[in-house]
């Protein structure tokens, strides 16, 4: 599964990011989980940033809903921050 975010707008005076994506979602009587990351450079301008997460612990993704929370975590010369989104998403194949 591939996820796809968009850099916040001030992100532009932040050196670079790390991403951190989960994806949960009910998988019969059980739940499919996985986690990707991705550091991405700042380039001055919105970035478009794919992380790719594949399930874990013998779980598999499968069509329909899941939820999603992405966490991305910057720095700049004087300060560092984060900020954190969850949505439910849908899943297809």
């Amino acid at each position: 599964m591939t996820t796809l975010a968009d850099s916040p707008e001030d992100a532009r005076s932040v050196l670079g990011t790390m991403w951190t994506i989960s994806v949960s979602q009910r998988s019969g009587s059980g739940v499919a989980e996985g986690f990707g990351f991705e550091s991405v450079a700042c380039s001055g301008s919105g970035e478009q940033v794919t992380v790719t997460v594949q399930a874990q612990g013998g779980k598999v993704f499968k069509k329909g809903t899941a939820v999603v929370t992405a966490e991305v975590f910057g720095c700049n010369e004087a300060v560092c921050g984060t900020e954190t989104d969850t949505e439910v998403i849908g899943i297809q194949r």
